[in-house]
C-alpha cells in the first residue's frame, strides 16, 4: 500500500468537514432572497444577483408571498413586505391574494369532477348541458366542429373575450348569463365563437365563463359551495374561496391591490363574478397543496375526488398550462387581475418540485420572473435562465432619433419615448411613474432588461421614422416628434 503522510490525511479531513459545514450552512431561502436575476444580461457582463426587497422597491410591489415545495411536502413558505403601502401589517403565508387566472385550473378540476361522476362528457357539444336561458350562439364556424368543454378548458374552442377587468367596489355585478350575453351591467362583449373550434389556440376567459355556466346548470346549490366542498377542501385549500365580493369576515386577511406606480386600486380591489376565469381568493400554500395532491394522484399514490385518469386529462392542458422541461412534464398557470400578479408552477415528475408566488401589484410579474430565476439558481435547476444578448453601441444622435410620442388605436394607448445618452426611457401616457429603460440590441431594436420586452422601430424607404412594433405584436404610429 502506498504511504500517505498522516498530516495530509488530517488536512483532507479538515477541508472536508469545512466543506460540509459550509454546504449545510447555505440557506436556500437566503439564496432565493439574495439571488434575483433579470430577464436579460449582456454578453461579457456578469449575471447580477439582486436583493428581493430592493427589487420590490424597484417594481413598486408592496407585498409578495412565496411557497416552495418538493418531495410531497411544503419545504418553506414566507411573506415579504406589507398589505399595502399605507399599512404596517406584514404579509405572511396566510395572507389572501386574488389568484386571477390561476382560478382556471382549479375550476377545471370542478368540471372534471362532474365528468368523473358521469354528469357530463367533456367531448360532447357543450350546448347539451346549457338551458334555453343561454346557449353558445350557433354560426357557420361550428358546422363541422362543436364547442366542447375539453376545447373550452384548453383554450381551443375559438371563443372570444381574452380576460375581464372586474368591477370596482360599489358597481353592480352581472349574473353569469348577463356576462355571456354582454348585457348590462356586464362590461365585456357578448361571448361567441369567432374561430373554428379546435383549429387554433386562443386564450379565452370567456370560454371559462361558458364552463362556469355549465357547472351552475349541473349542480345543486351555489357554485362557490360546490367548488369548496368538491375541490378546495378535498385538496387541502382551506384558506381559499370562490367568493365575489369577498365577505367582510375575510377582508382583513386580504392584501390590497396596487397599481404600477404604487397607488392603491380604488376600493382596494375589483370584484370578479367570472368565478371560473378569475374569481379565486387564495394563498401560495393552498396553491402548493393543490399541486401536491395533483402530483400524488398522477403518481398513483392516492385517489381523491379526482382519479388518475382525470388528472392525466388535466395534464394534457385541460386547465393548467403544460410544459416539457428537458424531458420532464411540468404544469402551472399565471394570473393577472387588477392590482395583483401571481404564478403557480410544478413538475409532475422526478422530485416534483414547485412554487407559487403572489403579489399585490400590477407590476408584480417582473418581480415574479426574477424570483423564478432565483429559485432555479438556488436549487440547481437548469430552467428559467436569463437571455444573453449583445449590447449595441449607438451614438447619442442615433438614440435621439427615436424620441417621440407613439399611438396604438386598438389599445387606445399613447406612449412617450425619451432619449438618454445610452438608452431610451419608455412609459405610457398617464402612467409616468412606470418609466422603463430600453437598451439597444440593434440599430433599431431595443430591449427592457427587466422584462425582455422589445421595441423595433419602423423606417420608411427614405429612412424616415414612422412608428414601432412592441414585442412583434402591437404596432404604434409616430404622432409627435
Amino acid at each position: 500500500m502506498k504511504y500517505i503522510p498522516i498530516f495530509l490525511l488530517i488536512l483532507v479531513s479538515i477541508i472536508g468537514c469545512q466543506s460540509n459545514e459550509e454546504s449545510a450552512a447555505v440557506d436556500p431561502i437566503q439564496l432565493v432572497e439574495e439571488g434575483l436575476i433579470p430577464a436579460v444580461v449582456f454578453e461579457g457582463q456578469e449575471i447580477p444577483k439582486m436583493n428581493l426587497y430592493e427589487r420590490m422597491e424597484h417594481y413598486k410591489v408592496p407585498g409578495v408571498s412565496i411557497v416552495f415545495f418538493r418531495n410531497d411536502s411544503i419545504e418553506w413558505a414566507k411573506g415579504y413586505g406589507f398589505y399595502s403601502y399605507q399599512s404596517s401589517r406584514r404579509i405572511d403565508p396566510y395572507t389572501l391574494f386574488q389568484a386571477a387566472s390561476i382560478s382556471k385550473p382549479v375550476a377545471a378540476a370542478g368540471i372534471l369532477r362532474l365528468a368523473q361522476t358521469n354528469r357530463i362528457d367533456i367531448d360532447q357539444a357543450v350546448n347539451n348541458y346549457l338551458t334555453k336561458e343561454w346557449k353558445v350562439p350557433y354560426n357557420e364556424l361550428q358546422q363541422d366542429s362543436a364547442v366542447t368543454l375539453r376545447k373550452l378548458l384548453s383554450h381551443k374552442a375559438g371563443v372570444n373575450v381574452h380576460g375581464f377587468p372586474g368591477y370596482a367596489q360599489g358597481e353592480k355585478l352581472p349574473t353569469t348569463t348577463q356576462i355571456l350575453k354582454g348585457q348590462s351591467p356586464a362590461n365585456t362583449p357578448a361571448i361567441a365563437v369567432t374561430e373554428v373550434p379546435g383549429s387554433v389556440y386562443r386564450y379565452s376567459g370567456g370560454g371559462y365563463t361558458i364552463a362556469q355556466k355549465v357547472m351552475e346548470e349541473m349542480i345543486d346549490g351555489s357554485l362557490p359551495d360546490y367548488l369548496k366542498n368538491n375541490i378546495l377542501l378535498p385538496f387541502g385549500m382551506r384558506n381559499s374561496f370562490f367568493l365575489q365580493p369577498l365577505p367582510d369576515a375575510y377582508k382583513g386577511a386580504a392584501a390590497i391591490g396596487h397599481r404600477s406606480d404604487g397607488t392603491l386600486v380604488v376600493g382596494q380591489w375589483h370584484n370578479y363574478p367570472e368565478l371560473a376565469a378569475a374569481g379565486l381568493w387564495t394563498t401560495p400554500s393552498d396553491l402548493a397543496n393543490f399541486a401536491l395532491e395533483l402530483q400524488r394522484i398522477y403518481d398513483g399514490k392516492t385517489i381523491n375526488v379526482l382519479n388518475k385518469k382525470s388528472v392525466e386529462t388535466m395534464l394534457t392542458g385541460v386547465g393548467p398550462a403544460v410544459y416539457q422541461e428537458q424531458g420532464r412534464l411540468a404544469f402551472g398557470h399565471g394570473g393577472a387581475n387588477e392590482g395583483y400578479r401571481s404564478t403557480w408552477w410544478a413538475f409532475a415528475e422526478g422530485d416534483k418540485a414547485g412554487f407559487a408566488i403572489m403579489t399585490n401589484s400590477d407590476s408584480g410579474m417582473g418581480l415574479i420572473n426574477e424570483i423564478k430565476r432565483s429559485i432555479s439558481e438556488a436549487y440547481g435547476w437548469d430552467y428559467f435562465h436569463p437571455e444573453t444578448l449583445v449590447l449595441v453601441d449607438l451614438s447619442e444622435e442615433q438614440i435621439q432619433g427615436y424620441q417621440g410620442r407613439y399611438y396604438n388605436e386598438d389599445l387606445q394607448m399613447q406612449i412617450e419615448i425619451i432619449a438618454q445618452p445610452a438608452n431610451l426611457i419608455i412609459y405610457e401616457i398617464g402612467k409616468e411613474a412606470a418609466k422603463e429603460s430600453y437598451f439597444p440590441i440593434g440599430s433599431s431594436s431595443f430591449v427592457n432588461t427587466d422584462t425582455n420586452d422589445r421595441v423595433t422601430f419602423q423606417l420608411e424607404e427614405d429612412n424616415t421614422l414612422s412608428g414601432l412594433v412592441y414585442n412583434e405584436q402591437y404596432e404604434f404610429t409616430l404622432i409627435k416628434r
